[in-house]
């Protein structure tokens, strides 16, 4: 799927996705790492990585699930898809309850050519906070893998879009959720809480095309030609309608 080296604007490097989830009511806090999905070759263009973490101590509770995916249509079209879960609840209770979780699905890339990279993203929650998010990363790299420019970073509204104008380099764009629930120790009420967060974004990159190619001699001469002819006939019916 990748362009030849002729017509290549866009390269493709990697992609992938991961996901952790830990959740804890009392002692031990458990943790559950998904697959860290990562590949080097587009192959059929789908990779997913999930998570799942579940506590209980008596009748408190505390639950954390998370998933990142990405879907690559091409090299220069992809769609990102993730989400987490967090939850704790109990009747009194005389310990700390704890959930959270996250995942991300990425794509880095190559370019030779200026292009534009836009996308669309929608995500829940519309008002994120650093307990319940959705993020867009956007990441210029040198070529020995520093930071070189951060395009993008930071939470995802409910509703956004983005247009960025990119140099010849190399990138990556990523999309992640976090999570996170809690619940102090209480030995008089009910304790409940769960948060979570979803979010859409698809992503394409465009190249201006390239220039048209200058006209080989011949064609030249035949232009010339044609010109010339084209001069002639209409000095002709000049000089014909002078006559007349």
């Amino acid at each position: 799927m990748e362009l030849s080296p002729a017509t290549a604007t866009v390269t493709f490097i990697k992609a992938g996705a991961y996901s952790t989830s830990g959740a804890g009511a009392g002692e031990p806090y458990l943790i559950s790492n998904g697959p860290n999905v990562v590949s080097t070759v587009i192959g059929d263009g789908g990779y997913n990585s999930k998570s799942g973490s579940y506590d209980e101590h008596g009748l408190a509770q505390a639950s954390a699930y998370s998933l990142g995916a990405i879907q690559l249509d091409s090299v220069s079209k992809a769609s990102f898809f993730v989400s987490s879960t967090a939850k704790v609840q109990a009747p009194a209770h005389e310990f700390y309850l704890n959930a959270e979780t996250n995942a991300a699905a990425y794509y880095d890339f190559s370019l030779d050519t200026a292009s534009t990279l836009s996308f669309t993203g929608f995500a829940t929650p519309a008002s994120p906070d650093f307990t319940n998010n959705i993020s867009v990363s956007l990441v210029k790299y040198t070529a020995l893998g520093a930071y070189d420019t951060i395009y993008r970073s930071g939470y995802l509204g409910a509703s956004e879009t983005g247009s960025y104008a990119l140099g010849p380099g190399i990138y990556a764009f990523e999309v992640d959720t976090f999570s996170a629930a809690s619940a102090t120790a209480n030995n008089s009420i009910f304790s409940s809480a769960t948060i979570g967060a979803v979010g859409n974004v698809s992503l394409s990159i465009t190249s201006p095309p390239p220039p048209s190619p200058a006209p080989e001699p011949a064609t030249w001469a035949m232009m010339v030609f044609g010109f010339g002819a084209t001069g002639a006939a209409i000095r002709s019916r000049r000089k014909a309608l002078s006559a007349a």
